[in-house]
């Protein structure tokens, strides 16, 4: 080594510090936290701040989406430096003058670990932030891999993959629960970070989608005592103003039977006839609303290529700089304060919203009030624009109508409406999470799966009365055919608890999984309101049985049925499972079916999910990670995903070697091709594998896509999907899972899901 050339480095390095940092506004008293901000740190990050105060090495963990991936189509994709988080880092490096800056482990290919080759102590990173993920895969990493450098700050942002596959606001809050007690238990400080916005069409729809979610992280997080940042919170990313003291008066009243009226020679004609100037209050929220979404599409521009789910590197840094901001000084005040908000159903499709707003400017406003449109509520009345003198509250009313029919419209877990409404006033921006208790009875179920039920199953819930007074009522509830009543009674501000206890099949008759909907009906105070749920039942699957696949077609909602036997003049596949003291194995038969390979050359693909947790933590939430087999259209050995460490549920944290599992693709003498799956007993060693006994389980689920020829209809081609069952939840869940028995004699039992 050269060490006057090294000399010179650090001397380089020492210099452009010092350089910089007066430029950027940060002097040697720059870097003192004022009395407030070092009692926000020592509050929320009590581990870091200590070992910050002694520039000790510090350990981050970035764990979320593609946005904290800094998925961007440019040359900063996957620059964790560039990310909103890397930004956040590299300025509490400043902050506690680590002269050695950020540091990113492990950096994804082409991209940096480090922004200058500067020396001194470092604050170190690790991203393990995938694309489509959502909040339970958090724990995919936080009870794997995360705690391998041991990480002193842990940073956790889901939300809009949750959003946009319609995940259970129950779910979605037990994950940020379940993250929140994992970073405890690791003794690790934790920062939860509400999803960035997104402005997918119509904007007033796409920036609802996720604020039911950031609210309910919110939430959870105060309770918790952890630090929360909304990056939903637009007040940041845009400035409104639209000049308008002109037209603070009424528009001029048009002349009758087209006479001129009269002006004096003085007189300045302002007549507001361009739709820019029009003053209703209308139109001007309207207006006020697009300069917002214009604003906001700017910062998802990224040199010319528009993509409304990820910011650009511009807003990455914004992010960032912000994000430590609140950190240290706490969120950003407006000038209004929401106040109580209340919800009154007028029926199950019509809902009366009431919430007080009070303006603490000091100063007289005109708010604009623009509530957005959920995917379950839709406002239909409500007031875009009130005025008020400092000091001033004011009551606000908006009616909703139900869009759609997801079963979410009412929340199965909390009996309130997370309804979000657009305000802009004096400049500033804002959409506020209105929380809607609601004031009439509502039915709160208890969700998830309920594992082997043998002749029938109990689905409970509880009737929520919100009054002062007893409410008496009646309720009723049908599933499949089968029909249920019955009388309740609730105590003021109470519960009535409810049991409807369904029948199972008993024998082996298709179908063996059905899906319908649990229509549930409250009778209380001269009203009927509906509170549907979709409940599902897939029978336990044992060793060594052809069971047929279903096609879309033939798994319905409400119009249960089997699927027909495929052969040579049936189009169709099966599904066989085997299993010995040596491994797991999975053969599906694909029948009169041509296999046509895609773009990508892919004709088949095997999606496989196994929960191989032990009997007794299967039956609790948990996640696993889906098992991807692909192949051409030729015989071949299958092309298998790289199999993560945490690939069967919670615990597992093992570093499977390449080409451990094996798939192969061939054809059968009856013309049938078959795709085979072998998969060693060694992977799943926290699972018992006691063969032959029907409480020995993996829970299972799987799905075969079957590329096919393009045709008029599909001129790209299409791909045929079969699976076991169809449900709703999301696949990596542990609750979405039915029941594979290590029997080649399966027990007459169900999977129970109600969601």
């Amino acid at each position: 080594m050269n060490l006057s050339s090294a000399r010179h480095r650090f001397i380089f390095a020492i210099a452009w510090v010092l350089l910089t940092l007066p430029h950027s506004g940060i002097g040697a008293e720059g870097f003192e936290l004022t009395a407030p901000q070092h009692e926000r740190l020592q509050k929320y990050l009590p581990n870091t701040l200590a070992k910050l105060e002694k520039k000790a090495p510090v350990s981050a963990l970035i764990v979320g989406d593609s946005v904290t991936d800094m998925t961007v189509p440019t040359n900063d994709n996957s620059d964790t430096l560039k990310s909103y988080p890397g930004v956040f880092l590299s300025q509490l490096a400043d902050q506690f003058y680590y002269t050695g800056g950020l540091r990113v482990l492990q950096p994804k290919r082409g991209q940096p670990e480090k922004s200058l080759n500067t020396y001194g102590q470092e604050i170190t990173v690790q991203n393990l932030s995938r694309g489509g993920r959502m909040m339970i895969h958090a724990m995919n990493v936080l009870e794997a891999t995360a705690w391998k450098d041991k990480p002193d700050l842990v940073l956790v942002s889901f939300g809009i993959n949750d959003a946009t596959s319609g995940m259970s606001l129950a779910t979605y809050r037990q994950a940020v629960q379940d993250v929140i007690n994992t970073v405890k238990n690791n003794k690790a400080d934790l920062i939860l970070i509400g999803s960035t916005p997104t402005l997918k069409d119509p904007p007033e729809e796409g920036l609802a989608l996720t604020r039911p979610y950031v609210d309910t992280m919110r939430e959870v997080a105060q309770a918790a005592g952890v630090f929360f940042a909304d990056l939903g919170d637009i007040s940041w990313l845009v400035r409104v103003d639209e000049p308008m003291k002109d037209l603070e008066m009424p528009a001029p009243k048009k002349p009758k039977d087209g006479a001129v009226a009269a002006l004096a020679p003085t007189s300045a004609v302002k007549i507001p006839l361009p739709e820019a100037l029009d003053p209703d209050p209308d139109k001007r929220a309207a207006r006020l609303f697009h300069q917002v979404a214009t604003h906001l599409r700017r910062w998802f521009d990224h040199d010319g290529t528009i993509d409304l789910m990820h910011p650009n590197t511009a807003m990455h840094r914004l992010l960032g700089r912000r994000l430590f901001t609140e950190l240290l000084d706490g969120p950003r005040d407006t000038p209004w304060k929401i106040g109580t908000t209340t919800a009154r159903l007028i029926d199950s499709d019509h809902c009366e919203v009431i919430y007080r707003i009070e303006n603490i400017s000091g100063s007289d406003m005109r708010l604009n009030l623009l509530p957005l449109i959920t995917s379950n509520w839709k406002p239909k009345e409500a007031e875009t624009q009130i005025e008020l003198k400092a000091g001033q509250k004011s009551v606000v009313t908006v009616t909703y109508l139900r869009g759609g029919t997801a079963p979410d419209a009412f929340s199965p877990h909390e009996p309130l409406l997370r309804l979000p409404v657009m305000i802009l006033a004096n400049g500033v921006a804002r959409i506020e999470d209105l929380r809607a208790r609601l004031q009439n009875c509502v039915m709160l179920w208890n969700l998830g799966a309920q594992f082997n039920q043998e002749g029938g199953t109990t689905v409970t819930g509880r009737i929520v009365n919100p009054s002062s007074n007893p409410l008496a009522g009646k309720w009723q509830a049908e599933w499949l055919g089968q029909k249920f009543s019955g009388d309740f009674k609730a105590p003021a501000n109470g519960e009535a608890p409810v049991k409807i206890n369904i029948k199972l099949p008993t024998d082996n008759t298709p179908p063996t999984s059905q899906r319908g909907t649990l229509g549930f009906s409250v009778t209380a105070d001269k009203l009927t309101l509906q509170f549907p749920r979709v409940l599902e039942i897939v029978q336990n699957l044992g060793l060594k049985q052809t069971s047929p696949l279903f096609d879309k077609s033939h798994y319905q909602t409400d119009k249960p049925m089997a699927p027909p036997a495929p052969g040579p003049t049936q189009p169709g596949a099966t599904l066989k499972v085997d299993a010995d003291p040596m491994a797991l194995y999975l053969t599906w038969d694909i029948h009169g079916l041509n296999l046509v390979e895609n773009s990508n050359g892919v004709a088949v693909t095997a999606d496989i999910n196994i929960d191989a947790r032990s009997y007794g933590k299967r039956m609790t939430h948990g996640v696993t990670e889906t098992i991807r087999v692909t192949t051409s259209a030729a015989d071949s050995a299958g092309t298998i995903t790289p199999i993560k460490a945490w690939v069967f549920g919670n615990g597992y944290a093992t570093e499977y070697t390449r080409n451990l599992a094996q798939a192969v693709l061939s054809s059968r003498p009856d013309g049938s091709r078959r795709l085979t799956l072998m998969l060693p007993r060694s992977m799943f060693q926290l699972h018992e594998w006691a063969l032959g006994n029907g409480n020995s389980q993996l829970g299972f689920s799987t799905r075969l896509g079957i590329w096919q020829a393009p045709d008029a209809k599909h001129p790209a081609g299409t791909e045929l999907s079969y699976s076991l069952f169809d449900n709703s939840l999301n696949r990596d869940d542990a609750e979405s899972l039915a029941a594979l028995e290590l029997t080649a004699q399966p027990t007459k039992r169900w999977t129970v899901h109600l969601y």
